[in-house]
């Protein structure tokens, strides 16, 4: 039986949670280990391969600084959309290291 293929949801889901883990130089072992998850759970899941349940995506938005409605949003290429995704993440970071970023 081939593989399932991943769902739209899903794959918007998994690509954020990986983003937003790698603006926060957080490994994909080091999220699963908070989350108590086998890594190979958190594989599949920024593969969109499968969808938490609700809390648990709730705890992920928590450690990595977000919404649960910014696990879901697409990320379009406009400036400002980019700008405040950036400012998002970057806002529970010390103010040095928010410089630090910026400077970047």
């Amino acid at each position: 039986m081939p593989a399932k293929k991943p769902q739209r949801l899903a794959c918007i889901l998994g690509k954020n949670i990986a983003r937003r883990r790698q603006l926060l130089n957080m490994s994909q072992a080091e999220l699963s280990e908070k989350l108590e998850i086998a890594p190979d759970v958190m594989s599949r899941v920024e593969n969109g391969h499968i969808i938490p349940r609700f809390g648990r995506i709730e705890t992920i938005a928590s450690l990595l600084g977000c919404s649960v409605a910014d696990l879901f949003k697409e990320t379009p290429g406009d400036t400002a959309s980019n700008a405040a995704t950036l400012a998002e993440l970057i806002r529970p970071l010390p103010p040095q290291k928010q410089e630090e970023v910026i400077s970047l």
